[in-house]
């Protein structure tokens, strides 16, 4: 591979890699707020709390921008691989995922127990469950969140790419 095409690789690999993880997640999770917003300022709080306090505990906050599910992140970053799929038609777009999971495998690899649990047990706790709690749950938001928007983006490029190679007439009656 000649080395102006390997910067451009690499350049492309770095924006679509941003994109993917940094970027779904902010718009992912202003989205599950905007929603929770929404829906805090049409229902009664029962929260106990300020309006914040009623925000956060919408049921659309939980799912769409909370961990363990970020589905907020995930959507967007499956929506903006199968849009980018238009605009960088390269198979860098295939490569985003790798970064983040081997991020995710070696801090489960290396993952001690400070706790009665196993260290499997402790660290899928800490990684992808709701038994989380303080700064444990932050492995989900820097590390697995990644992984998973990453993972989303390449499977929509995927999608996108498979849905414009297929012949004009699949799928149309006749």
């Amino acid at each position: 591979m000649p080395q102006k095409l390997r910067h451009v690789w690499f350049f492309e690999f770095v924006i679509q890699l941003v994109l993917s993880t940094l970027g779904a997640m902010l718009a992912g999770i202003t989205l599950g707020l905007v929603l929770s917003i929404l829906t805090a300022a049409f229902t009664k709080n029962t929260s106990g709390g300020n309006f914040v306090d009623h925000v956060i505990d919408q049921r659309v906050f939980r799912v769409l921008s909370d961990n363990p599910y970020f589905l907020g992140p995930i959507l967007v970053a499956f929506i903006s691989g199968v849009i980018l799929y238009r605009f960088w038609a390269t198979r860098v777009a295939l490569t985003v995922w790798v970064l983040p999971a081997a991020i995710l495998l070696w801090n489960i690899w290396t993952w001690k127990s400070y706790s009665p649990r196993s260290d499997l047990a402790d660290a899928w706790a800490n990684y992808f469950g709701s038994d989380c709690g303080g700064t444990e749950c932050t492995y989900e938001l820097f590390v697995t969140a990644p992984f998973l928007t990453s993972s989303a983006f390449s499977l929509g490029w995927v999608i996108r790419r498979i849905f414009d190679k297929l012949p004009a007439d699949v799928g149309h009656w006749k």
